[in-house]
């Protein structure tokens, strides 16, 4: 076990430090894991939806708006620290409240870029796509209508039918394996 830092039990059965994380332990199969059985907005919308399927959606959306592979790249795997850390809703997260954490998902994040040959810098336009995602989650997911559009980038998911955990999981292996491999 780690030494005093904090530390998680991971799917694969490695302990890992938020704090010291170490670049072989990060495992696809316990990110596509962890992110298939973590749900978008802490569980306040309308159906399961993982954080696995809203990372897919992101990555499909920038593939299909820019055409370019190393930005689905991105897509998918930017809230990859969140199978380290956990999901923390957005007006929790940039609050003040939790500096720590943003800067253990900074470190964590750069690192799970650079293991999977990426730049650890991530494009803005991520950000951007990422932003158009959670406008029509918000429409699509929650009662909640008054935020307005977070992007004038229009993305246009159906959430009729969302993943299980199970399906979730498979796909992002599944996209993860045609992207990278």
């Amino acid at each position: 076990m780690p030494n005093n830092n904090p530390w998680i039990l991971t799917f694969s059965g490695l302990t890992f430090s938020p704090l010291e994380p170490l670049s072989y332990q990060i495992i696809i199969e316990d990110i596509a894991h962890s992110l298939s059985l973590q749900c978008r907005y802490n569980g306040h919308c309308n159906r399961f939806y993982s954080v696995a399927e809203h990372s897919l959606i992101v990555s499909s959306a920038l593939l299909k708006g820019t055409n370019d592979k190393s930005l689905a790249k991105y897509g998918l795997m930017h809230d990859a620290s969140e199978a380290y850390l956990g999901d923390i809703v957005r007006p929790l997260k940039y609050s003040g409240l939790m500096e720590g954490y943003l800067q253990a998902e900074k470190k964590i994040q750069a690192m799970i870029y650079m293991e999977f040959l990426l730049d650890p810098v991530e494009p803005e336009i991520v950000n951007e796509y990422d932003n158009a995602c959670l406008d029509a989650e918000i429409k699509g997911l929650t009662k909640f209508k008054g935020l307005g559009p977070f992007s004038i980038i229009k993305v246009h998911p159906s959430f009729e039918v969302t993943l299980t955990p199970v399906e979730a999981e498979r796909n992002f292996l599944r996209k993860f394996n045609e992207l990278f491999i």
